[in-house]
Parts: C-alpha cells; sequence; structure tokens
C-alpha cells in the first residue's frame, strides 16, 4: 500500500503543476490580449483571448495600419515568441515534450526526447533521419535510392502528397516544393475565413481541399486532357480552380503572365476557399 501511494505522488504532484502551468499561461495570454487591444491589435487580441479559453468579443476589423501599430505589432511578435519559449521550456521540464511542441514546434530541446531531427524539411525519428542521410527515401513502404524516388515523383501519376488539417498538397517539383505551397494555403484560409466570418457565418470544408502543383505547363496541360476533357478553358491561364473536382490547380507563370507563382497560388485557393466555405446553390 505504501509503494502504491509512493508512486502517484509524484504523478499528483505532475498534475498540480501541469494544471498551474495552464492557468499561468492563459493569465499571460489574457494580459497580452489585452494590451493588444489597447494598441490596436484588434485580430492579435482576438487571437490571444481565444487562446486563453476566453469567448469571442465579436467579428475584429483593422480599417487602418500605420508605423505606430506596425511597431506595437512587431513588439507583440517578439513577445508572444518570447512567452511561448519560457512555456514550452517549463513543459518540457516537468517531462512533457508534446506540449512544449504544442507550443513551440521548432523546439529542439522537446524534439530531441521525442527522438525525432530535422530533416528534408520536416521533424522526422531520427532512425527515418540516419535513412536519409544514406541517401534513401520513402516509398511505397520501402526506403529506395533518393534519386529514383525523385525520378518517380516527378511523374504525376506518383507526385508527392502532403497534408494538413485543412488541405492536401499533390506536387511533382519536389517535398519541399509541396510543403510550402501547403503552408501559403493555409495562410490564404486563415486570410479568408478572417475576412469573411461573421458576415456570412461559413461553415468548415467538409473534407480535404486538392491542391495541384505542377513542374511545369506540360504537366498541368496533359492533366486537363486526361482530367478536364482538355479544359479549354483553362488553356491559356497561368492556374485555375475547377469546381468539377473542388481543386486548385497551378504551373510556373512565367514571365508572359506577369505575375508570379504565388500570385497564382493565392488567387486560386482564394477561389477554392470560398467554393467550400459556401458552395453555389
Amino acid at each position: 500500500m505504501r509503494l502504491f501511494a509512493w508512486i502517484l505522488l509524484p504523478i499528483a504532484a505532475f498534475a498540480d503543476d501541469a494544471a498551474l502551468l495552464r492557468r499561468e499561461l492563459a493569465r499571460e495570454r489574457a494580459a497580452l490580449a489585452e494590451r493588444c487591444a489597447k494598441e490596436g491589435l484588434a485580430e492579435e487580441a482576438a487571437r490571444e483571448r481565444a487562446a486563453a479559453g476566453a469567448e469571442s468579443a465579436g467579428r475584429p476589423w483593422v480599417v487602418s495600419w500605420d508605423d505606430e501599430r506596425q511597431a506595437a505589432y512587431e513588439a507583440y511578435v517578439k513577445d508572444r515568441e518570447e512567452m511561448l519559449l519560457r512555456f514550452a521550456d517549463r513543459w518540457l521540464a516537468l517531462g512533457d515534450a508534446r506540449a512544449a511542441v504544442r507550443l513551440r514546434p521548432d523546439h529542439a530541446a522537446a524534439r530531441d526526447r521525442l527522438g525525432e531531427v530535422f530533416a528534408g524539411g520536416a521533424w522526422v525519428p531520427k532512425a527515418d533521419a540516419d535513412r536519409m542521410l544514406q541517401d534513401l527515401l520513402p516509398f511505397g513502404g520501402r526506403w529506395l535510392p533518393a534519386e529514383e524516388v525523385r525520378k518517380r515523383r516527378s511523374a504525376w501519376a506518383e507526385a508527392w502528397e502532403v497534408r494538413s488539417e485543412r488541405f492536401l498538397v499533390r506536387s511533382n517539383r519536389s517535398e519541399a516544393a509541396a510543403r510550402e505551397v501547403l503552408a501559403l494555403a493555409e495562410t490564404v484560409f486563415a486570410a479568408v475565413h478572417r475576412e469573411l466570418e461573421g458576415e456570412l457565418d461559413p461553415p468548415a470544408p467538409k473534407k480535404l481541399l486538392a491542391v495541384y502543383d505542377f513542374a511545369t505547363r506540360a504537366d498541368l496541360l496533359a492533366h486537363l486532357e486526361s482530367a478536364h476533357a482538355g479544359g479549354p478553358d483553362h488553356r491559356a491561364s497561368a492556374g485555375f480552380f475547377s469546381s468539377s473536382d473542388g481543386a486548385s490547380h497551378f504551373a510556373p507563370a512565367g514571365d508572359g503572365f506577369g505575375l508570379s507563382d504565388d500570385d497564382v497560388r493565392r488567387h486560386e485557393i482564394a477561389h477554392q476557399v470560398c467554393d467550400a466555405m459556401w458552395p453555389p446553390q
């Protein structure tokens, strides 16, 4: 009985410390929210209130942005990162590396505790990183020579695929390129949702939104022929969103379109996000 009590004691102490950490973090986020509100950073204030567990006070609108507000925003970002790092360190000291990573995904010591290292543009188990150092990459449940994998992934039929909470990006450029497009897509989703939420009360998308990132225009045109009956309306475009498959499609724009690749990607993904939130009747 004494042994059982001795085992339970550190568990109870950990629970108390974890609860204390959560309360302290919520208080600091609430204080940061109030500071942001006073400095005119309405969206940042709403973000910190939500993270602290407080109910939203309504839809924030920012109608102007001057040098003073920019300086306040930069100070907020710096202080917020320092706060999250401080609490991530404390979670790690408690032995909860996962909680530390949730606050700071790039927390190297917490990742190391979890047996992960940064390789190939992502945090991966050390065993996988060791294989990558041997110039191997995963493919079809096996580890194959990286050059063979890259060659096979460059064909659209076996392209790289990466996922997030809302998007599935398919790219035959590289896995790193697919992750860059994925990050951009999530940014566009957040921006569209922030600007339109409250006006139309958007529902969450019911499925992952597909984004097709082609390495060349030839790849894009071949996809048009095979999946969109030639797509005559899109043949001269830098990219397009199709309601038939609910996917964004784009290839490098080139000089002839007068747009950057990211301009095209943001434009098409914005169409896609709005279509998913408010489908045509």
